[in-house]
């Protein structure tokens, strides 16, 4: 039987006996590592007590059901009350999105721009998807603080 690439990992993670699900979920855990980093050398310690299982299977059940998410664009078809509360001026919105984001299509966040036309979209170009990458740590902290 052919299995897309995530559909084998979502079972080895969460169906497999433990130290095979483990094995499963450090490889998961240290591919994502690479993609959310602007320059994945540049890795920080990992918290002693962050569990790659706990946060493979979380991920994995996400992934399994679509982010529960009725529709792939649930979010664009969506929209009328974000638009609604922006142009009430009761709700900013900020998107921030960096061009080397290997896990969010630069797309999406251009199509979600255009749909909210109220929203302010800044692109870094120094940054990754990781919130750690100091470009973004930055972006976000300027947005928040100029509320």
């Amino acid at each position: 039987e052919k299995k897309n690439l995530l559909q084998f990992y979502a079972e080895k993670i969460c169906e497999a006996e433990e130290n095979t699900a483990r094995d499963f979920a450090k490889r998961w855990c240290d591919w994502e590592g690479s993609l959310v980093k602007y320059r994945p050398s540049e890795r920080h310690e990992p918290d002693p007590d962050f569990d790659p299982l706990v946060m493979a299977k979380v991920e994995a059940h996400y992934f399994r059901n679509n982010s529960f998410f009725e529709t792939d664009n649930w979010i664009l078809e969506n929209l009328a009350p974000l638009q609604k509360a922006m142009e009430s001026k009761t709700l900013k919105i900020d998107i921030i999105h960096s061009r080397y984001d290997m896990v969010t299509s630069y797309r999406n966040a251009w199509e979600l721009s255009q749909a909210l036309p109220l929203a302010n979209m800044e692109t870094l170009y120094d940054a990754g998807h990781a919130g750690s990458d100091a470009p973004m740590t930055q972006a976000i902290l300027r947005n928040i603080n100029n509320r």
